[in-house]
């Protein structure tokens, strides 16, 4: 164009000569069998040069590398994308589709054909197809092959010259290495599978064997261990579609790929090659990927060849861009589909691990020729003849197994979790010691091929027998859970008995005798599992980077301290709740197997359901709200619903509405009999028969100011741990003990919420120092509804104390509180009986700071109580007698006692955290009841945060240290290790 226009104006003016002379145009670099007239083909180079031509002048290329060879030659990979793509993340909604050649280097078509294709889909001003695909071209694969050129590296082709080796630099055939990944060449383009995840692979081939009329035979996916919706959509409805376009737009013809029977003595047979993974096609197959094989007829011209293929991969491109969608959600379905079958496997939920070929029911016609046999082979003489045939391609199971949930196997394993992860299969890590149902193998006997092959004996037939049994798996072996996109897979893989998987390929010879035990083995049902991603393979790892702030503060921070378990919550003395797998499970804390904390909520729902107020998906909701923990033994349950009350019994057996107000009713709760609930309704103190419905007020003028059984501000933030509660039951459920709070002389103050969804000012009344505090009184009443009696603080200043505490004791039914100045330079300890009057003061608590109210007493059998005391200015444990007197101090010393834990009567114990041993780290102990006797029960270095089962037979311990991150135990009373909870490795 451009010298066009230089010819049409003559001789340029002085001053345009005197600019920059423009850039020469761009040529599109042809291939090197387009420049020879199909006679060469290109080498290493010559395809470097033409894709460094064809990005330098195409904005839709993007260059790059899949991996590198055993001899060091980099793989080359073209991406072809408007706009254009470098890496996976810019994909966005389109496609990805790989088409690579040149697998084996004698086999030359297709390295050729991509180049062309690759340069058509570049350049050509209108390429609609990618509006919806990125297309990757890599079309020289095996590079060490394909300089190892010379003219009879496969006899019998039609031409080019000379042609490259069929094997990769190290003597292996790259389309039998897929479950070995032997050869760096497979290790990178699995890698590229794995890192892009085309949805189409079209691998180009060469092929000899029978004589025929199809330049071009193809085979899609095959082995019934994969999915088999993607099998038949494949077979029956896009390669015949393909096959229509392809000779439409050609005029050449196309069919199945195969042979005839019998070394071509058979014409009445059309057969194809096995259906092992071993081979890119089935392998591909196995990961629910729409895997195409293309082959062109090795005895049609070089140049037909070509473009035979180079037109077949577009017909596979036009169809994959037309239906992207469709293509789209078949991958996307059969990924969930293999999902779903390991995520819960059924008893019929099996995968085929070895299988037979049969002919499809219908016979098909093959494009063929007549045939002579001359020195025992066959010989055509070019006269066409069709000829009916069987068509022997449809593989069905002969070995199937059930597919377990995951399979595990040992730490020192280590070998074989890379191979796995090298092939994109998450593995992950067993961080608990946990009894599981297993299935084990037995060698009982194999067979093994007469000849090797690539320097394997291959193991063509192993015999087992099957043993169940409960195993301790300790933390640390690895789990291979079936339910991912990548499990039918792990299966075949697995599998001792599958007949193309690693047993095959001898990774397990050392176990291959009579009488061993395969070291894989299998948790045939769905286990809740604690788990991580295991280690990741070296060449994937980073190692030696300096950290960076983002890398510790950013939002893809490096993970360095792992996620360890929390959350457990003691139920009884074997069990506690615990999160697993995405459900609340109740765990049997000795052996670690579990059951679903949530109770059947289902019989709750339906009663809830039968109220006019509550429709069916309001009581599902409300019954999973406040009915499916498994650790709570209530009777019933009190609920809010639209701003009223509403009682059901756990079982199902009762619903009632038990309030009808257009008030808001709030702060419910259930009497510890059941008989009754507790609220407030417009700062007043209510109850309700649950039997009747009978509501009664306990309290009357309520306002805003005057509040009865409701906190203000100051005590819901500061005393009460942001509880806006203010009442309490009797244990006997006959009197509920409540604050009275007159804050109308406290100032109001404007806070500002930033804690819901609506940030905001509030305004409470909060007194700043040396404001007037709310006047709160304290006062019981029966729930029989006498007037409130309230109890006799007159020995304290109106204002100028503080009710920081109150509580029933479980012993004697006295009302217990405490009682501090406003300073908390002092605490009483006071203790009052259900008819209030004036209380007696149990003991002082002084200190020249402050004074930290320390809760609720242990109550013990006798009605004595142990608490928490810092009158040394340390915080200990004293032992007083029910009337207040000391009876032992328990502990003692320069270190502070953190948290009372458990009191066993029984034994005699009485279990704490504390500091005695370093200033700085958390220990669980255990002291005598007569303070003779202290020991320590977490002995590992670090900070130790326990939870003691209710009879302390058992505690949890949670830990870290400077070495190790944090980790949880299951552990005797006496200290000893049960189990590992959480060994929270962590790799980064």
């Amino acid at each position: 164009m451009l010298a066009a226009l230089l010819l049409s104006f003559g001789t340029l003016p002085a001053r345009a000569q005197d600019e920059e002379p423009a850039p020469p145009a761009f040529v599109p670099p042809v291939t090197i069998a387009e420049s020879s007239e199909y006679a060469r083909t290109s080498r290493e180079a010559d395809v470097r040069a033409f894709l460094d031509a064809l990005a330098s002048g195409s904005d839709r290329v993007r260059l790059s590398s899949i991996g590198t060879t055993s001899e060091g030659r980099e793989i080359p990979l073209a991406i072809v994308a408007d706009p254009p793509v470098a890496q996976p993340k810019d994909v966005g909604k389109r496609m990805v589709v790989l088409l690579f050649g040149n697998i084996h280097a004698g086999e030359v078509c297709g390295k050729e054909a991509l180049l062309m294709l690759a340069r058509e889909l570049a350049l050509d001003e209108d390429s609609p197809l990618l509006e919806n695909l990125v297309v990757c071209f890599v079309p020289l694969y095996n590079v060490d092959g394909n300089e190892k050129m010379a003219p009879d590296n496969r006899p019998g082709q039609n031409g080019p010259d000379e042609m490259g080796t069929r094997a990769n630099a190290q003597g292996l055939d790259l389309n039998r290495d897929y479950v070995k990944l032997e050869a760096p060449e497979t290790r990178a383009l699995v890698k590229f599978l794995n890192q892009w995840d085309p949805t189409i692979i079209v691998d180009t081939h060469t092929t000899n064997g029978s004589y025929h009329r199809h330049l071009i035979t193809y085979q899609g996916p095959k082995n019934p261990a994969g999915d088999a919706q993607i099998i038949e959509y494949v077979r029956d409805t896009m390669l015949p579609a393909v096959d229509a376009a392809f000779e439409e737009a050609t005029g050449y013809h196309a069919f199945f790929y195969g042979f005839f029977a019998d070394r071509g003595k058979d014409h009445t047979r059309w057969l194809t090659y096995p259906d092992g993974p071993r081979y890119g096609v089935g392998y591909r197959g196995l990961r629910n990927r729409i895997s195409i094989l293309s082959e062109a007829y090795a005895y049609a011209p070089f140049k037909d060849r070509v473009l035979g293929t180079k037109a077949f991969c577009r017909a596979v491109l036009d169809y994959a861009a037309e239906h992207k969608s469709e293509l789209e959600q078949l991958v996307r379905d059969a990924d969930q589909r293999t999902i779903d079958a390991g995520r819960d496997p059924t008893p019929d939920g099996r995968i085929a691990i070895r299988s037979k070929v049969r002919a499809f029911d219908e016979k098909a016609t093959v494009l063929g020729y007549e045939e002579i046999r001359q020195q025992g082979q066959p010989v055509t003489l070019g006269q066409e003849r069709d000829y009916e045939v069987e068509l022997v391609n449809l593989f069905e199971p002969t070995l199937s197994v059930h597919r377990p949930y995951a399979y595990i196997f040992p730490p020192d394993m280590v070998w074989l979790r890379e191979q796995l992860q090298r092939h994109g299969i998450e593995v992950e890590v067993l961080r608990e010691d946990i009894d599981l149902d297993i299935e084990t193998d037995r060698i009982v006997g194999l067979t093994r091929a007469d000849r090797s092959f690539e320097g394997h004996t291959l193991i063509t037939d192993v015999r087992t027998q099957t043993d169940t049994a409960m195993r301790r798996i300790e933390a640390g072996w690895f789990v291979v859970r079936t339910g991912q996109k990548l499990g039918s897979l792990a299966c075949y893989l697995l599998e001792p008995r599958s007949a193309d998987g690693l047993v095959t390929w001898n990774f397990f010879d050392d176990w291959m005798h009579s009488d061993a035990t395969f070291p894989v083995w299998r948790v045939p049902l769905r286990s809740y599992l604690t788990l991580r991603t295991a280690r990741p393979i070296a060449e994937d790892r980073q190692t030696g980077r300096r950290l960076s702030y983002d890398d510790v503060y950013g939002k893809d921070r490096v993970d360095l301290d792992g996620s360890p378990v929390g959350g457990l919550r003691w139920v009884d003395d074997e069990h506690f709740l615990q999160h697993k797998d995405g459900q609340q499970r109740l765990v049997h804390a000795r052996s670690g197997r579990s059951t679903p904390a949530q109770i059947d909520t289902e019989p709750i729902a339906r009663r809830l359901a039968t109220l006019p107020t509550i429709d069916e998906k309001q009581a599902k909701a409300i019954a999973r709200r406040h009915f499916a923990r498994a650790d709570d033994n209530a009777p019933g349950s009190v609920f809010e619903h639209q701003g009223d009350l509403y009682y059901a019994d756990a079982d199902g057996s009762n619903a009632t509405r038990l309030t009808a107000s257009p008030a808001q009713e709030e702060l419910s709760s259930l009497s510890p009999t059941g008989d009754f609930a507790a609220f407030v309704r417009e700062n007043n103190l209510w109850v309700v028969d649950i039997a009747t419905g009978t509501e009664r007020a306990l309290t009357t003028g309520g306002t805003d100011t005057l509040r009865h059984g409701k906190h203000t501000w100051v005590y819901f933030e500061e005393l009460y741990g942001r509880s806006w509660r203010a009442y309490w039951w009797s244990p006997d459920g006959k009197h509920i003990a409540f604050l009275t709070t007159d804050a109308s002389m406290v100032p109001e103050y404007a806070l500002v919420n930033d804690v819901s969804r609506t940030d905001g000012l509030e305004v409470e009344r909060y007194p700043r120092p040396g404001e007037p505090n709310p006047i709160v009184t304290l006062s019981i009443v029966s729930v029989a509804g006498d007037t409130p009696r309230v109890v006799d603080l007159s020995a304290y200043d109106v204002g100028g104390h503080l009710i920081s505490w109150v509580g029933w004791s479980q012993h004697s039914g006295r009302l217990r509180l405490a009682v501090q100045n406003r300073t908390q330079t002092w605490l009483d300890l006071l203790e009052v009986a259900a008819d209030a009057g004036k209380p007696t003061r149990l003991f002082r608590e002084t200190s020249q700071a402050w004074v930290e109210p320390q809760g609720e007493p242990r109550e013990l059998g006798d009605g004595s109580f142990i608490l928490t005391s810092e009158r040394d200015g340390w915080k200990h444990l004293y032992h007083f007698e029910s009337d207040g007197t000391l009876r032992t101090r328990l502990t003692e010393g320069e270190w502070e006692v953190r948290s009372l834990e458990h009191v066993d009567e029984h034994g005699g114990w009485v279990y704490f955290t504390g500091t005695r041993d370093s200033p700085i780290a958390n220990n669980l102990y255990r002291v005598k009841l007569d303070a003779s006797v202290i020991e320590r029960l977490t002995r590992e270095p670090g900070n130790h945060r326990v939870s003691v089962s209710t009879d302390a037979g058992l505690f949890i311990d949670t830990w870290s240290s400077f070495a190790h991150p944090t980790r949880v135990a299951l552990r005797q009373a006496d200290g000893s290790l049960v189990r590992m909870i959480d060994t929270n490795p962590v790799f980064e």
